[in-house]
């Protein structure tokens, strides 16, 4: 086979691909030259989820009729003119490529008015066929619209997602630059919906807007600065390990997404042991001297590479550290038995328990065949210990009790016996709840789903839900945080989404929680009905209900 050069327009087109793949790639373009171009406010607009239109429009400098003219075009930039800038860049784009590969894949036009003219001017490119430099009535700023990508394509329009799993791509990149930019203010519409409107402010403000308040007060703030490298941002600390609502990991070098995944163990490692198997959402920023990081390492510029990688790790393990210490936040486990302690494990059942409604209202929860007419003889009391775990001394027997876990399978096996369909409860006050794309595209494809799992649920509006009835197990307060919670467990099921596992996420939903008081009389409920499940010995995640210790054993503690 002969070696031959290739056309001018075929390798325009495969060195297009590298840097646009989908929808999502011009808007990380776009949206980040609107940025460069010292913008206040950018405002993105898709179709489709991007594959019918996308516009992008800010009101930075503009380009006057000379710029337009060569903007669209292969290596045209005003970031860099000599070789030794790339050592130190200091914006988003600087190689131009953007620009020319978005006009060689969709149908653009771009219009822009820079702050020196009174008159702007636009320029049309029909995927790679250039057309003449007009004027136009823009004023002010830039504005730029695709049309069709990959209409000249078919092989990669064939490849892209349904419109909504496009959206979420797209989402992510106009999120992860909002992120990075509080100082901008960013909208984001939607097939004519407005999705957000994030105005300008501090970068607390803007991560209360985008990853919610329950974030944000469960969060160490990190802000930290050693050997000219600063490090802040926000890591999450034990009251939201492994919540699946926040499984997010961000970090961002000199405000640039990055794909850097050494950094999780620069983060967690302050933690010690209390991490070796759960995960914490955490979101960092790093800033660090242009010089020092290479960010020309990717078609995309999502990875970067650092000169002094071991002292990035050593400074943001240390920036986490610092903030644990400054929040007071122990960095090992406090609670370990003492070596010389042995405590048995052995579960025996409970020679004679009494059924009582009180806890469950008056339902009928008869969950197994173990009838006993006979009340506890021998037993003190109740007592709650941390408002969590309940005591109870019976027949020369202390039982300790997880009262959520022990609940958990309570609720669970009677959510079991309702076979196919979850009853329901509606709401006096109904709630609306706004998903993520991810969590959105899940809810319409599950619609069919939601009523037998108890829900009643209908559209609101453009990524919103109106949640009116719940399940009837749960009896506690559930709220729009509760909802979202619940929608993220059972995506994070799989495609099998089997009953048993809905039915665990329903039951922990509806399970009272530790840290709740309780009543004497809601003790012995949960006491008694604990003891009518099939399986009274663990909760449908495994974790043990309960552990009991003879007075022998005790006996054995003290040396007796």
């Amino acid at each position: 086979m002969k070696i031959r050069l290739l056309p001018e327009n075929v390798y325009s087109l495969i060195a297009a691909g590298e840097v646009i793949d989908r929808p999502a790639s011009v808007v990380r373009e776009l949206i980040q030259n609107s940025i460069d171009a010292e913008s206040s406010q950018i405002t993105l607009a898709l179709e489709n989820g991007g594959k019918r239109l996308i516009s992008v429009i800010d009101d930075g400098i503009g380009m006057d009729e000379g710029d337009l003219k060569i903007a669209p075009f292969k290596h045209s930039t005003s970031k860099i003119a000599t070789a030794d800038d790339i050592h130190r860049i200091l914006t988003y784009g600087f190689r131009g490529e953007a620009l020319n590969s978005i006009s060689l894949v969709s149908d653009f036009e771009m219009e822009s008015c820079s702050k020196d003219e009174s008159e702007g001017h636009s320029i049309k490119i029909h995927f790679g066929e250039n057309e003449s430099v007009e004027p136009s009535a823009v004023t002010k700023g830039t504005s730029i619209t695709t049309r069709d990508i990959f209409a000249n394509m078919p092989g990669r329009l064939r490849f892209l997602k349904s419109d909504n799993v496009e959206y979420n791509y797209c989402e992510k990149e106009f999120m992860n630059l909002a992120m990075a930019n509080p100082e901008v203010s960013f909208k984001l519409i939607s097939d004519g919906r407005v999705v957000y409107n994030l105005k300008q402010g501090s970068l607390e403000k803007r991560i209360l807007e985008i990853k919610g308040e329950e974030f944000l007060k469960n969060s160490i703030t990190v802000n930290y600065f050693n050997s000219n490298i600063r490090v802040y941002g926000f890591v999450g600390k034990p009251s939201i390990y492994d919540n699946k609502r926040f499984s997010f990991s961000h970090v961002f070098v000199n405000k640039r997404f990055v794909i850097y995944p050494q950094i999780k163990r620069a983060v967690y490692l302050p933690f010690g042991s209390q991490l070796n198997r759960h995960f914490t959402p955490y979101m960092i920023f790093i800033e660090i001297d242009a010089k020092e990081v290479d960010v020309n390492i990717h078609p995309a510029k999502k990875e970067v590479r650092f000169f002094r990688e071991d002292q990035i790790f050593s400074t943001v393990s240390l920036s986490v550290r610092e903030s644990m210490r400054y929040h007071e936040i122990s960095s090992e486990n406090e609670a370990q038995e003492p070596d010389n302690m042995t405590i048995s494990r052995t579960i025996d059942n409970p020679e004679s328990f009494v059924k009582d409604s009180s806890l469950f209202s008056d339902l009928d929860y008869a969950l197994s065949q173990k009838h006993s007419e006979s009340r506890v003889q021998e037993y003190s009391r109740f007592w709650q210990f941390n408002d969590s775990y309940i005591l109870i001394n019976l027949k020369e027997k202390i039982y300790f009790i997880d009262q959520h876990a022990a609940h958990e399978r309570i609720m669970f096996e009677r959510v079991m016996k309702e076979n196919e369909r979850i009853s329901s409860q509606q709401l006096l006050f109904p709630f609306i709840v706004r998903l993520s794309s991810e969590l959105y595209e899940f809810y319409e494809a599950n619609k069919s789903n939601m009523e037998k799992w108890g829900f009643t649920v209908r559209e609101f509006d453009k990524m919103k839900i109106l949640v009116e009835g719940i399940p009837s197990a749960i009896t506690e307060g559930f709220e729009q945080s509760d909802f979202i919670e619940f929608l993220s467990e059972v995506h994070s099921t799989g495609s099998s989404m089997r009953a048993e596992e809905v039915s665990k996420i329903i039951a922990c939903k509806a399970a009272i929680k530790a840290g709740k008081k309780l009543k004497i009389s809601e003790m012995e409920d949960l006491f008694n009905q604990l003891f009518l499940c099939e399986n009274p010995y663990s909760c449908p995640h495994g974790r043990p209900t309960f552990i009991t210790f003879d007075k022998e054993e005790v006996g054995r503690w003290f040396k007796r």
